[in-house]
Order: C-alpha cells, then structure tokens, then sequence
C-alpha cells in the first residue's frame, strides 16, 4: 500500500486544495459582487436624493414664481382700477360741467326771450 496509497492521498490533498481554493475564489467574488449591489444601491440612492432635491428646488422657485405674477397681476389690477376711477370722476366733473352750462345758457337764452317780449 505504501506509495500508491501515498500517490492517493496526496491527490486527494491537491484536490482538497485546489476546491478551497474555488471555493474561497467563490466567496471572494461572492463578497465582491455584494460590494458593487451595495455600491450600485448607494449611488442610485444619492442619485434619487438629488434629483428630489432638484424638484423641490423647481417647485420652491415656480411657487415664488406664480407668488410674484400673483402680486404683479394684483398691482396691474389696483392700478387700472385706479385709473378707471380717475376716468370716471374726470367724465362725472365734464358731464356736470356741461349740464351746468346747458343749465345757464337755457336761463340766459329765456331771460333774452322774457326781455325780448315784453
């Protein structure tokens, strides 16, 4: 049994040996391949965290954005209210003036006619 059993075992050995190995190359790239999933994972996560950042931003900035259309439109409008205030007490001040100068020129012209008559 002496050498052919030698010959056997030591084949057995490197066997053994050579299947820790691939084994322990099979966990190596077990662990590695975890690695990079919880690389990938970080990096997706940073990526969706920035990009909700970036639309909170957007929203922040066309929230500010329709807040100063609103005020404007609110100044437009106050303005022309204004002016059509202004407008129409300019109109009411001539159309008194007018009925007052029909009123006297009426009175001037019967007082003529009254003068005229008699």
């Amino acid at each position: 049994m002496g050498r052919g059993h030698d010959a056997k075992e030591a084949t057995r050995d490197k066997a053994r040996e050579a299947a820790d190995r691939t084994m322990g190359l099979g966990r190596d790239a077990t662990e590695a391949t975890r690695d990079k999933a919880y690389q990938a994972k970080d990096a997706a996560s940073d990526a969706a965290e920035a990009a909700r950042d970036k639309a909170c931003e957007a929203e922040d900035k066309a929230s500010e954005a329709a807040g100063v259309a609103g005020d404007r439109a609110r100044d437009g409008a106050q303005q022309t209210g204004g002016y059509i205030s202004q407008t129409a007490e300019a109109a009411k001040q001539k159309a008194a003036g007018a009925a007052q100068y029909a009123k006297d020129k009426t009175g001037s012209l019967l007082q003529q006619v009254t003068e005229h008559t008699r």
